[in-house]
Order: C-alpha cells, then structure tokens, then sequence
C-alpha cells in the first residue's frame, strides 16, 4: 500500500522484534493498492463539524512480513499514538499466533500446530481456532481453489522462489513429481478442530497449513473491529499489499469518501510485449467508506525463471501458477473474507468467478487482464474516478 502524500511518514516499530522472510522484496513489491486519504497530513481542518481533527499516517514495520499503514483523522498526537499503539499490539500478538515459519517461545503458533502433525490434539488459542474454522468454512462454499491444508506443497514453491531471487542465475521450477507427492498430503478432512476442548490437531504428520491467503484479512479483521470498539471512528488499516479496510468517513469537511487507486500490474510488471513506461500507475479510483479491499494480483510475489515470471498464486489443480488475469480487486464489507476471495478469483475462471461473486450480497470486483483490459461488477463501477482501463474480456 502507497500512502500518496509528499508528507512524512512516521515509522512505528511493533512491540517486539518478530523474524522476517523476504521482507525487502515484499516491501518492493506491495504497492497494490493506494490510499488517498481526505485530510490533510499535519494541517488540522478550521471549520466545519470535524474542525481541529488532522489527519496522520503511522507504518508498522515488520509484522506479517510487510509495512501495516494506519491513516487516522484524531484530534490530538497523543490519539494517533494511542491508536497506533494499541493496533501495533493487537497485530504483533496475531503475527505471532500465525506464523507458519518459526516457533515462539511462550506461545503456540500455527508453526507449532504444524510441526505437531500426525500427534495428539494441540492446545491453541481461540483465534487459530477461529481462522481455521473460518478458513475451512469459506473453503467448503467457495469450491476450495483456496485450501489452506496444502501447505506441504506451497512450501516447495516459497523455498524456489527464494532461491530464485536470492541466486537468478540459478532459478528453477519444482520438481513437478515432487510437488504432486506434498500436495497428496492434503485434505481439509484433516484437520480436527475441537472448540470445546480448544484443540487443533492435523491427522496427516506430512500435512502442513499455509494460512498466507487469509492471515493478513482476518488479522486486520480483528484489529479494525477492536479500535472501532474503542470508539475511534476514521480510519483505514492498510495491512500490505493484500488487504484494507476503512471506517467510517474521513473526518475533513467536503471530504465525504476515502479514495483508494487499484494500482496497474503493467506498471510494475509489464507483461509480454508491454513496456513499462507510459503505463498508467492506476487504473481506476475507487470512492469507498465502510468497505474493505481485497487484492491478489502476478506482480505481489514471483520470480523469474529462464525470463518467465512465475507469481505465488498456486492453482491446486495443476499446481502451477494460474495466469488467466494480472490481478483481482475485491469490495466487500469483511477483510477477511475480502483477503481470501480476491485469491479464489485470481484462481477461478471468470465465469465461476463472477457467478461466485453474484452470489454474495453486498460484494463486487474487478479483474484485471493484461494490455490494460478489466471487467468491473455493476455494483463497483459508479464508484470508480478516473478510469484507466478498457471495460471487457480480452
């Protein structure tokens, strides 16, 4: 995310130091979506019912291996740093309960949960067991192009990927035998989730979750619901290049939406035969409050192989990276479920897709095709500024 402000940004460091993978590149590469928010950085607003509220920008730095940005309208420094604190806490606290790459002393972790596959049931926290719960249920009625239970096989994927930008010269694709071996260790079934006795427990010991589709969602799901419990009421969480949510309205006269961009792969990625320069950096703006932003697009995370680029995107059927769009936006009322549907419609053909989309009230999106091509649902498209995109399938 992109704050688009000549202001300065001020850096909000989480509460303790969590490890991070690739952070550098995941930095680069999250510029998917872009906030321009009503008030004015530093400058209070004079008159009007929100007069003395200003607005400002604080980045949590190494959570979720990504920039988290917080853009609040508050009547005094002191609110912003309470706010931002208490934000930066409740995401370190989900970051660690999370993670899937290292273990935590004190605290169970989903790396734990994995690392405990084929044992006996694991006590966990009730927010693992409310993200897999939810993961699973979304999974089951969204046909499961989403599965979080095929870890063992996206990891094969994250490790090439790595080696990749860490050494170019030597890129490479899995082993596709290898890949069809993990991904036979799968299954949703598998997964024994027991609230009452609040224990997760994977009956497969070669199994692993990968929750990477919907943890940066459901995290900033629960930490927008929190401060919106604790009576603030204009803000926006930006938790990367994946996901936002906005409450409420920008606290600044004649400013009644928040203006997010949906950023142009091209321009960051150009595909075949397009070039970078002269592309346009958005496509189109969107005028949004109370809604939150979903976004999985072939420029967030890939790396190159004998010239072709290779996204993270992994279809389970063909266990490849799924190439029918550059990228899907979706506009829905939950992050979580935003977070989670922006990635089962980048791997869904566009007629499973849309009819999913039609299904689900109060929810629109935009695909995103290459040489500036875009389809955009009824519902989205009066909200949309500035249009950069072609309307219609290539």
């Amino acid at each position: 995310m992109t704050v688009l402000s000549n202001n300065m940004t001020c850096r909000h460091k989480p509460p303790t130091r969590i490890g991070i993978r690739a952070l550098l590149f995941l930095i680069a590469a999250s510029l998917l979506l872009a906030v321009t928010p009503g008030c004015t950085n530093g400058t209070p607003t004079e008159t009007g019912p929100y007069a003395g509220y200003t607005r400002h920008t604080r980045d949590i730095v190494g959570l979720f291996n990504t920039v988290i940005s917080i853009i609040a309208c508050c009547e005094t420094t002191e609110d912003i740093e309470r706010l931002v604190d208490s934000a930066a806490t409740s995401f370190q606290e989900l970051h660690t309960l999370f993670d899937i790459y290292e273990h935590h002393e004190g605290v169970t972790s989903l790396y734990d949960v994995n690392a405990a596959a084929g044992g006996t049931p694991l006590p966990v926290s009730v927010e693992i067991l409310d993200l897999l719960s939810f993961c699973i249920d979304v999974s089951e009625r969204m046909g499961g192009k989403v599965d979080i239970s095929l870890g063992a096989m996206l990891a094969l994927w994250s490790d090439a990927r790595e080696s990749g930008r860490n050494d170019p010269d030597r890129a490479a694709l899995p082993d596709p035998a290898v890949l069809r071996e993990a991904a036979r260790h799968s299954g949703l079934d598998k997964v024994e989730i027991d609230h009452d006795a609040g224990t997760v427990r994977i009956l497969d010991s070669a199994m692993r979750l990968d929750v990477g589709a919907v943890a940066k969602g459901y995290a900033t799901r629960i930490v927008r619901d929190e401060l919106a419990a604790a009576g603030w009421n204009s803000f926006l969480i930006s938790n990367g290049s994946s996901s936002i949510v906005l409450h409420g309205r920008p606290f600044q006269d004649g400013k009644d939406t928040w203006t997010v961009g949906i950023q142009n792969p091209s321009a960051l990625l150009p595909g075949p035969g397009e070039e970078a320069e002269g592309q346009p950096d958005y496509l189109a703006v969107a005028h949004l409050n109370d809604r939150a932003v979903g976004n999985s697009g072939d420029y967030q995370n890939y790396y190159i192989v004998e010239g072709v680029p290779y996204n993270h995107l992994i279809d389970p059927d063909t266990l490849m990276p799924a190439d029918r769009f550059r990228g899907v936006s979706v506009f829905t009322d939950d992050c979580a479920m935003a977070d989670l549907l922006s990635s089962t419609l980048f791997l869904l053909p566009y007629e499973e897709g849309r009819s999913l989309v039609d299904s689900l009230p109060g929810t629109d999106a935009i695909w995103i095709y290459p040489e500036g091509r875009a389809v955009s649902t009824p519902g989205i498209a009066p909200l949309l500024t500035e249009v950069q995109f072609v309307e219609g399938h290539p």
